[in-house]
């Protein structure tokens, strides 16, 4: 078996393998390393390709060398990471895989050699932590990002903002341009299904994670709080950032090989991990199991436990005996019992998969809105001073005036409004107006810009809260 593994690069949405060219040419021609690029069904303009299909492409590729003997760390971008972390269940070291892959085995057409190489390592870029059963888009409940929007009429996802500005705003214009022309379909069934076939590889085996601080696809903050989750849930998570856009390998294609080869030199059954990248954070968020899974349900859903708090020297010690009020005939006050809601048999993390994926089916079955940041703000202010609405409204004289929409329901409003009432909407129109033109309105990249500058200029410190005492 070769000590140097082989490098199997997969793409994010929208590009093709050849995104990777600068990174793997350094790689094979100055450090003489085995690199191996997957074309993804789901970019090949086929509406029908699904996450599955994506996930065999990239599974054929890996076990080629493995069966040769040879390891392999799979290096992943953006929607690629879900398929890399997918790929490679039941094909890491079994001393380092979790306990929801001891059901997966190598089936018979990938049987291997007497001495079988291993996947040994993940590098994830820009991208995200896969959760087992769940499909790319059922985190954000089957809600696009402004970035780009749904086309049911194609099938395909199609980005609505400036693609250099999302992907390559630190890339030089001209190469930038050519980048965009490179740019591909991405299908919406792999985006939107396939839950059943996602798995989190990064707890199998040691993870690099390649931040992007200027990020306008995924801030930053995201990324920090998704490394942080991981390494609470047990993940071997080294986090390393990069002052770049989405696309580092094309920007910063140098620095990016660097942390490669730091993972390809890095030794598999090495479990410590180096001091800067600790789980010393993971390890103070004690609740932070339970802050990802209620990150992920719906806003209807209750959690109910049949836990209870203990006691301790502060609960109250209940009375033995009635308490007795002058004027009260049988010694006690009546009060209304709240009704106790009735705990649930076990809510286990199936049910909240099964919630959030028929959550993001639903609404990837709904109609596109554009909702437009002015539009909304506008409705917002207008809905908090709007009084309930009901059917019909009587008045003095005993007609009835039915409420409708436009002018005819405005009219309707200031006729039953007082005078103070009339002059308190003016004012609160005029402040709008003021506070409007004074502050204007930010678009999402002008929000996204804001916010990476602000975290850029924290110190490391800053990365993760700390939760809990200590």
């Amino acid at each position: 078996m070769s000590d140097t593994p082989t490098l199997i690069f997969i793409p994010g949405s929208w590009h093709k393998p050849i995104c990777y060219d600068k990174i793997i040419r350094i790689l094979q021609e100055e450090h003489n390393i085995k690199c191996l690029s997957v074309t993804l069904r789901s970019t090949t303009g086929d509406p029908s390709a699904t996450f599955k299909d994506d996930i065999d492409v990239a599974r054929k590729v890996i076990t080629s060398e493995l069966t040769q003997g040879r390891n392999a760390v799979v290096v992943a971008h953006s929607y690629g990471g879900m398929v890399g972390n997918s790929a490679v269940r039941g094909l890491t070291q079994p001393k380092f895989r979790s306990s929801n892959s001891k059901s997966q085995t190598r089936s018979e057409p990938e049987s291997l050699s007497s001495k079988p190489g291993y996947v040994v390592a993940l590098i994830l870029i820009a991208s995200g932590f896969t959760i087992t059963g769940l499909a790319f888009m059922d985190p954000l409940f089957g809600t696009p990002p402004p970035s780009w929007r749904v086309d049911k009429e194609t099938g395909f996802a199609e980005i609505v903002d400036d693609p250099r500005e999302l992907f390559y705003h630190d890339v030089p214009d001209e190469e930038a341009e050519y980048w965009v022309s490179q740019l591909t379909t991405q299908s919406l069934k792999a985006l939107f299904e396939g839950g059943e076939h996602a798995y989190a590889g990064w707890q199998d085996v040691p993870t690099w994670y390649v931040g992007t601080i200027e990020d306008k696809g995924l801030p930053v903050v995201l990324q920090r709080v998704q490394v942080g989750m991981a390494r609470g849930q047990g993940g071997r998570v080294y986090h390393r950032e990069l002052r770049t856009s989405h696309s580092p390998f094309l920007s910063k294609p140098k620095e990016v090989v660097e942390i490669v080869l730091d993972a390809v030199n890095t030794k598999s059954e090495t479990k410590v991990l180096p001091e800067q990248y600790s789980n010393d954070t993971a390890d103070s968020i004690a609740n932070i199991k339970s802050l990802l899974q209620i990150s992920l349900i719906p806003y209807n859903y209750t959690i109910e436990t049949n836990e209870t708090m203990p006691a301790d020297e502060y609960s109250s010690t209940p009375s033995t005996g009635k308490l007795k009020l002058k004027g009260i005939s049988d010694g006690r006050i009546d009060k209304k019992k709240k009704k106790k809601l009735k705990p649930k048999a076990d809510t286990d993390t199936t049910t909240i998969t099964t919630t959030i994926a028929d959550s993001a089916k639903a609404a990837y079955e709904e109609p596109f809105v554009d909702r437009s940041i002015v539009l909304k703000h506008l409705a917002d202010e207008d809905t908090s001073i709007t009084k309930d609405s009901h059917p019909e409204t009587s008045l003095n004289d005993g007609q009835k005036l039915e409420t409708g929409a436009g002018e005819k329901d405005e009219d309707v409003k200031r006729h039953l409004q007082t005078e103070a009432e009339r002059r308190f909407e003016e004012q609160r129109r005029k402040r709008l107006e003021e506070r409007l033109k004074r502050e204007g309105v930010k678009t999402h990249k002008q929000r996204v810009e804001e916010l990476n500058r602000y975290l850029s200029s924290l110190s490391e410190h800053h990365d993760m809260p700390k939760i809990g005492p200590g």
